[in-house]
């Protein structure tokens, strides 16, 4: 193997060229045809040899003689052909003598045949041609890397078409866009147009696509998710060999950055003086809301009940006393009249309009029915708030159930609350004790359905006056479980069982509170759970279960969170629902209404209701909703 070279010209990379024959004369004569300026030309003696070469050479132009020894040149242009690793070069097989020859040697992979003898000169005009062609392949793979490689989008638009549709793309491009090859493929640019595009932009782009020459413009264009972007757009035209315009290269660059950059620093700057306001009232703020929970805070735990109202008589602050007091929860009492939540008093009535004077010990004494339908004897101060307040704050009225401190049972303001003259039409606790029409002493006698007629285990006749009183006083928060257990437990003393194998109990969590009158609640559940007993089965087959629970069929119909208690009776009812005890119409009787009517009114008297279980259902369960009251 040899080499030779001649000095290329500055700057121009030197053609490599492989000559591989097995005749030294043959040899000689390739080596002096081909020997030119910027050429290396590299011998080979054999097959193998040239294989090699191949292999390890980056090479413009390979000449296999076909009569090559050891491995003859048709099978080592085969060989070459298949070899993935290397830039395949072109090659010249010299030597074919028969078509069949030139055929093989074609469909193996060489690029031109040449017979013997050999012209120089037609061996000289043909190995230009394949290194022209070989240089011209080099550069166009080179373009394309460097468009592929491009940090600009790039896509290649089809002249001839008269919607310059895209027929190539770069990564770049799609980065910039957010299309796919597919999607924009045999599209037009226009894609990217929206509705703050230039037109007069877009006019000219057209103008320049039609008359065939540069023109650069820029756009407000759209990415594929619909987000805008600045693109500078430059068109230049694309010529085949001939001359003639085929294409249109389009270079897209996003500038966004570069035009918006004024306006984002502006729009930085105000948002930084407005994050830094809003950080300074956001710590102002949060200073009077520490300083508002903690003055709520205080309030909340005084033991009087304290109002705040605006300057038209609407309340707008109720502390936990006040809400206790009146028996109503929070949403219900804010925006409503005072006027209203004080049973429309006259005294308060007349301060609110401004016709009775406030003086700094404005007070009010008066009997009156709560929201909550409770009656109370309430002590009422009212103070204005101080003048810089008078916005926010008109009235502050703070007042207490006087009943609840006095010790007197025959106090005159305790007579008071039995008066239905200074409330008409108040049907609170007071008028609705009992069942029906009975009088004071019936609705008051605590009696359970299995004593005997005469038995009274309630108050003594000579004391129902001190008793009413105290009923009257009993009406408090309460918890619905405890409730039921004190009935169990005193249900069972009275029938001789033992309190905690008497009935199934069960009870939930987070049961609410309800505003009641323990007596009348006492008496009631009383009655149902006896009439349960009453129908038929073993007693520890009774399950008595609290729940909480959201009810609408109470205060107007509005939902709010209820306690549910219900008691569930073993086995269907057999025979008629209404037949008397001891009858042959079955062991396990259905729920008379009569016997329901007693513990009905006093449920809702306190403002619950009761539901009845239907006949034919397989378990029987009367049911008692008692709404929360605050």
């Amino acid at each position: 193997m040899s080499a030779e070279s001649r000095p290329a010209p500055a700057g121009s990379r030197r053609s490599s060229i492989l000559v591989a024959t097995s005749d030294s004369a043959t040899r000689n004569l390739l080596r002096q045809i081909l020997h030119v300026r910027a050429v290396d030309v590299t011998d080979a003696v054999d097959g193998v040899e040239a294989l090699a070469l191949a292999r390890s050479l980056d090479l413009d132009l390979i000449v296999l003689d076909a009569f090559l020894s050891v491995m003859d040149g048709i099978s080592v242009c085969g060989r070459i052909r298949a070899l993935p690793e290397i830039d395949q070069p072109p090659i010249l097989m010299v030597g074919l003598i028969s078509e069949r020859a030139v055929e093989l040697a074609l469909s193996v992979g060489a690029d031109e045949t040449l017979s013997k003898p050999l012209n120089p000169a037609r061996i000289r005009g043909r190995t230009r041609a394949l290194l022209t062609r070989r240089h011209r392949e080099r550069r166009r793979r080179l373009m394309e890397r460097a468009v592929e490689e491009a940090p600009v989008g790039v896509t290649l638009l089809d002249a001839r078409s008269s919607e310059y549709s895209v027929t190539q793309t770069n990564p770049a491009f799609r980065e910039i866009t957010g299309y796919s090859s597919d999607e924009i493929r045999g599209r037009n640019l226009r894609l990217l147009t929206g509705p703050d595009t230039d037109v007069a932009a877009m006019t000219e782009l057209r103008l320049a696509l039609a008359a065939g020459r540069r023109s650069r413009v820029l756009l407000k264009n759209y990415r594929k998710d619909g987000e805008p972007f600045w693109n500078d757009l430059t068109t230049a035209p694309v010529l085949d060999d001939e001359g003639r315009l085929t294409h249109f290269v389009a270079v897209q660059n996003d500038v966004t950055a570069l035009v918006e950059a004024p306006a984002r620093q502006a729009a930085r700057a105000i948002e930084e003086a407005v994050l830094d306001r809003t950080r300074e009232l956001e710590s102002a703020l949060s200073g009077v809301e520490k300083q508002r929970r903690f003055a709520e805070t205080i309030l909340n735990s005084q033991a009087s009940a304290i109002l705040t109202t605006d300057g038209t008589g609407a309340v707008t602050f109720a502390n936990l006393g006040a809400l206790r007091t009146l028996g109503t929860s929070m949403s219900e009492c804010v925006g409503r009249s005072v006027v209203d939540l004080f049973a429309h008093n006259e005294g308060v009535a007349a301060v609110v309009a401004g016709l009775s004077a406030v003086s700094p010990e404005h007070r009010l004494d008066f009997p009156m029915t709560t929201p909550g339908g409770a009656r109370i004897y309430v002590g009422v101060s009212i103070m204005q708030a101080p003048a810089e307040f008078r916005e926010e704050v008109s009235l502050i009225f703070q007042f207490r159930n006087l009943a609840e401190t006095i010790l007197d049972e025959d106090d005159p303001r305790l007579a008071g609350l039995d008066e239905e003259e200074g409330d008409p039409g108040a049907e609170g606790p007071s008028r609705r004790r009992g069942a029906g029409e009975a009088g004071d002493e019936a609705a008051h006698e605590e009696v359970l359905p299995d004593a005997a007629p005469g038995d009274q285990v309630g108050p003594a006749a000579g004391d129902l006056h001190a008793a009413r009183h105290r009923v009257l006083l009993n009406l408090r928060y309460t918890q619905p479980p405890e409730l039921v257990r004190t009935v169990i437990k005193q249900l069972a003393a009275v029938r001789g069982e033992e309190d905690g194998a008497f009935v199934r109990f069960e009870a939930e969590d987070d049961v609410p509170e309800v505003l009641l009158d323990r007596v009348q609640a006492s008496e009631a559940l009383t009655s149902l759970l006896a009439t349960t007993l009453d129908r038929g089965g073993a007693p520890r087959e009774v399950r008595v279960r609290v729940s909480r629970t959201e009810d609408a069929g109470v205060r107007g119909g509005r939902p709010g969170p209820a306690a549910r208690i219900e008691i569930f009776s073993p086995g269907a009812p057999v025979g008629d629902p209404g037949s008397p005890p001891g009858s042959d119409a079955g062991s396990a009787r259905g729920f008379r209404r009569t016997d329901l009517a007693a513990a009905e009114k006093l449920i809702e008297a306190n403002g619950g209701r009761l539901l009845r279980p239907r006949p034919d259902a397989e378990e029987q369960v009367l049911t008692v909703l008692l709404r929360a009251s605050a």
